[in-house]
């Protein structure tokens, strides 16, 4: 690998649009990323995040690669109490196997030494991502555990009635208006509440592999709601037998960090 010196700095509105256009040619199958890029409307998000994004605050926060005056890679990434999490990062398919992504974690990581009390890093990749496993693995990342990703047809699921209520429906349409990407928050049978994404316009996202056990009658709540919506994504931490489909498997993979070079600025 020939390592060229890139500039990486804080994103900028107007790189919005080069941002999504990484992402996607880095990762043809997008969903596997996670759910942010399926909306058709992922760079008004980008530039919305670019221009309001901390990694502190409510939006995660972008930064760039820049070789010889190109956009050549991008990282995302948020703090979670003393976690740093990095959530997406992606180099342009002319400028891989130079470095780049190498220097983007080197940034973020020095980043947050000097103005962000952090303890760890963590990331997830694709097992059979080998060039990113020897990479992250170089850097000091350890894998720590496996996710697996299924897509099912919503129509697997049992259509037996059951009472919900939505609880932030004006919140979850304008998100889905803006940037075609929301959360809804569903009471199923007077129970708990369910965090459930609204991904594009087919896909919802399923994060808790105990709103598949325990609510049998999800499909006939979701049909009631949007029932254009086809597919299902669920993410769980260990392998579903009765779900059809092989899953994805993803690594999640953690770097502690020492805490020298803390500053307050």
């Amino acid at each position: 690998m020939n390592e060229n010196r890139a500039i990486v700095s804080k994103a900028l509105p107007s790189e919005s649009s080069q941002i999504e256009t990484i992402h996607r040619n880095a990762f043809p199958q997008d969903f596997i990323c996670d759910w942010l890029f399926l909306s058709p409307l992922v760079s008004r998000y980008i530039r919305k995040a670019i221009e309001a994004g901390d990694l502190m605050q409510t939006y995660p926060e972008f930064f760039t690669a820049k070789l010889a005056g190109n956009l050549a890679g991008y990282v995302n990434a948020k703090i979670y109490d003393e976690s740093l999490s990095i959530n997406y990062i992606a180099v342009a398919p002319k400028f891989q196997r130079q470095g780049i992504a190498k220097q983007l974690l080197t940034y973020i990581e020095v980043e947050c030494q000097n103005h962000h009390h952090i303890k760890n890093i963590t990331l997830d990749v694709d097992i059979n991502n080998k060039p990113g496993l020897s990479l992250y693995k170089k850097l000091g990342y350890e894998i720590k555990y496996s996710k697996f990703l299924y897509e099912i047809p919503i129509d697997y699921f049992d259509t037996q009635q059951c009472s919900f209520e939505i609880k932030n429906w004006l919140e979850a349409e304008a998100w889905q208006y803006s940037y075609g990407f929301s959360y809804v928050m569903l009471s199923v049978n007077n129970s708990d509440l369910l965090k459930i994404g609204r991904l594009g316009n087919d896909y919802w996202r399923i994060t808790d592999l105990s709103y598949i056990i325990n609510y049998r009658g999800l499909t006939h709540a979701l049909k009631s709601i949007e029932p254009n919506r086809s597919k299902i994504f669920v993410r769980s931490a260990q392998i579903i037998s009765e779900l059809p489909n092989r899953p994805i498997n993803f690594l999640n993979m953690e770097k502690t960090l020492p805490l020298y070079g803390y500053t307050n600025s």
